[in-house]
């Protein structure tokens, strides 16, 4: 949902007008789950883990930035008792040199960050993938500017409220209405997920669901 709402897009815009030819990116997403072992997010058979759950938002926004998928993806897995990774690190490399790591957890402290460096200056975001969601964040306040460093030195930038899941809602609106096309392209989308399978092969963990177990030979027949 961070892709449909208006502080990426002011991201994105930021990175093209002031940073110049990019260098590197850092992405990060932990997000403690409590009671893990009874959580959706640790089945295997459902494809749960860090990656899939929150290292998504980080792979779907380097991907974005660095402007396709990397020509080469290393992942490293922490693996929880029933399988899935409960958390994630990985190394990606774009074209035109431009390098790019992040890291995911379910079983840490909460923290979120995106550090976009270029050539002129780098870009740091504290709350890249939960704008707008105060809730997450209790007691602590909302993070709500980003911060532009350059030569020149640091500058605020003030970034856009609102209800991401409502902008989601509305993008989708839009596109039924015929009122413009769908934000996010089903090429970019498959792109992330063909990312997330080849850091999840690189990790050594399996990248489909295991198979339910056969029936009874009495039920089969049954």
């Amino acid at each position: 949902m961070y892709r449909h709402h208006p502080q990426t897009a002011l991201l994105r815009q930021v990175v093209a007008e002031r940073l110049g030819p990019l260098r590197a990116l850092h992405a990060a997403f932990h997000y403690p789950i409590d009671g893990l072992d009874g959580d959706v997010r640790a089945r295997p058979e459902l494809a749960g883990g860090a990656l899939r759950d929150l290292g998504l938002y980080c792979v779907s926004a380097l991907n974005l930035l660095a402007g396709g998928e990397p020509e080469e993806a290393v992942g490293r897995a922490r693996l929880h008792r029933g399988g899935v990774d409960v958390a994630f690190g990985g190394l990606l490399s774009y074209a035109g040199g431009v390098t790019a790591s992040f890291h995911c957890s379910m079983d840490s402290a909460l923290a979120l960050h995106l550090t976009v460096t270029g050539e002129h200056g780098t870009l740091t975001v504290p709350n890249p993938f939960q704008p707008g969601r105060p809730s997450i964040w209790a007691p602590r306040r909302c993070p709500a500017e980003a911060t532009l460093s350059t030569a020149a030195g640091e500058e605020r930038i003030e970034l856009p409220g609102g209800d991401p899941y409502l902008s989601e809602v509305e993008d989708v609106a839009r596109a039924i209405r015929g009122a413009g096309g769908f934000t996010i392209p089903a090429a970019e989308t498959i792109g992330v997920l063909r990312t997330i399978d080849r850091l999840l092969a690189s990790a050594g963990v399996a990248t489909a669901p295991p198979a339910p177990p056969a029936p009874p030979a009495s039920a089969a027949t049954a």
